[in-house]
Order: C-alpha cells, then structure tokens, then sequence
C-alpha cells in the first residue's frame, strides 16, 4: 500500500533541510582557508560515528555485502561530488552555490535518459533546458574565478545525480543501512590522504565550524531517511526546495550577501524546472515521461 504523503515526513525534510543549511553556512564561514578536503573528510566521519548505534542494533549482518566494487564505485563518485560541494561553498556566495546544488534534478534526467535508457518526454526536456539557462545565469559565464568556482560546483551537482542513480540501482541488494555505512567509511579511506597532504592548521573557532558542519551534516542524513519512511518522495521533494530560502536568509543575516536580481532569476528557473520534472516523474508511468 502506498505511504500517505505524512505531514511528519515534512517536517523531518524541512529538519533536514535547515541541517543542511547549517552546514553550507559553516562551510562558507569557514571560506578558502580551510581545504574542501577536510570538510569531507571530518563530515565522513561524523556521519560514519552517526551511524554505529544503528550497526550496533541492527547486527553486523545489516550492513555485509556481496558488492563491495558497487560501494567502492558509489563511494569514489559521492566522495568527488562532495569536494567540489564543499568548494562551491568555500568559495562562491552562499546562494550560487546553494541554487547550483539543485540543479541536480536536471542531470538525473539526463543521465536517465543517456544511462538507463528512460524515455524523456518533449515537456520534460524543456523543463530541463530552461533549468540549464537558470544555471547559466547563475554562473555568469566570464566572471573569472567565480565562474570556475561555479563550474566546480556544478560537476558536484552531476556528481551527486550520478551518486543517486548508482543508488536506485544497488537497493535492488543493498540494505539501506550497509549503503550509508559503506559510503560513510570508504569516504573516510579515499578523503585521509588528500584531506593530510592539503591540511592548513584551525584555530579553535574554526575546528567549532568544522565539526559543527560534519554534525549538522549527520543529522541531515537522519533526518531524510526519517522523512522517506512517513512519506511519498514526490510529497517530500517541494518542501526541499526550502533549503533556498533557508540558506538565503542565512546568507542576509550571517554574511551580508544579498545576490544579484540575475541570480535570482536564475535560482527560480533552476527551482522552476525541478518542481516540474518532479511532477511529470510523479504523474507520468515509469516517471520520466510527459509530453
């Protein structure tokens, strides 16, 4: 039977989504002084921490897998995906790369298409053509190294699209538990080396804002597995939209930064074109449809 769209499978996205602004906001705090290799690497293992009460209830059989190269595979593309994250937030203004983040939905249909073979439809394409001019926009193509930051951060958004996809495809034999735990420690291994060779030294403020973002980061994780359990992913995608106007106004209150009108056009395209693929994959058969 299928999950009612729960008004507490909201409320533990909207949780999620603040957490997840928390963690933008202390990446951005923190800025080009400290490496976006050791964000990931402290952010792995909180999550990785997070995790253990969950192994240690659940018995090791929970999280043993007969695919350790699919975790591997999944965990060498998460861990990519979120450097060029963490950069895009050390290094562009808190709404660029939050806009960017979420174009996400924009390359899951493209790579569904290209991929797994999944029919697009002409509305849908358009859709994702007119989120592709909204990132455009809000790279603003010339702008030196801002623009390099930005294309950054969009590899992180394909990336993660792609990270997702490889989800969809080993739930069919992984628990969702041994794909977290799994994910969460080979991103420890693959961050140690780089996150060592590229390390600057903090001061206690910044180690505050270091482990408040790998913190903040676990609790997003719960948070959304919570969220998917007590309601229909299509309930739950508009209300993680959110994270835009959360993360703006932290911009506003934190750090002055009010973006351009440009910007905000180009963060409503982006928006605009994810609600509506979200609506065609919700209300088409085999979810990437629509005419």
């Amino acid at each position: 039977m299928a999950r009612a769209p729960g008004l507490a499978g909201v409320l533990w996205i909207l949780a999620s989504c603040a957490a997840l602004s928390g963690v933008s906001a202390c990446s951005r705090a923190l800025g080009p002084a400290v490496d976006a290799w050791q964000l990931s690497l402290v952010r792995y293992a909180v999550g990785l921490l997070v995790l253990l009460p969950w192994v240690w209830h659940a018995g090791l059989e929970s999280v043993a897998t007969r695919h350790p190269g699919l975790h591997l595979r999944r965990a060498l593309v998460l861990t990519a995906a979120m450097y060029c994250g963490f950069f895009g937030f050390t290094h562009l203004p808190l709404a660029d790369a939050t806009g960017l983040y979420f174009s996400r939905p924009l390359f899951i249909v493209v790579l569904s298409a290209l991929w797994l073979r999944v029919a697009v439809g002409r509305a849908r394409w358009l859709a994702v053509g007119a989120g592709f001019a909204g990132m455009l926009l809000v790279m603003r193509p010339g702008a030196g190294v801002l623009q390099a930051a930005a294309l950054v951060s969009a590899a992180g958004a394909l990336l993660v699209a792609v990270a997702l996809l490889q989800v969809k495809q080993m739930q069919r034999t992984e628990g969702d538990l041994a794909i977290l735990v799994h994910s969460n420690a080979w991103g420890v291994l693959l961050c140690g080396a780089p996150a060592a060779w590229a390390w600057n030294a903090l001061g206690a403020g910044q180690w505050a804002l270091l482990l408040a973002a790998g913190a903040l980061g676990a609790l997003s994780q719960v948070c959304m597995v919570q969220a998917y359990r007590r309601a229909e992913p299509s309930a739950l995608a508009p209300a993680e939209y959110l994270q835009i106007p959360f993360s703006l106004a932290l911009a506003w209150a934190l750090f002055a930064e009010v973006p351009p009108p440009v910007v905000i056009l180009g963060i409503a395209l982006i928006v605009g074109a994810g609600l509506y693929t979200t609506r065609l994959a919700a209300s088409t058969p085999g979810g990437l449809g629509g005419s």
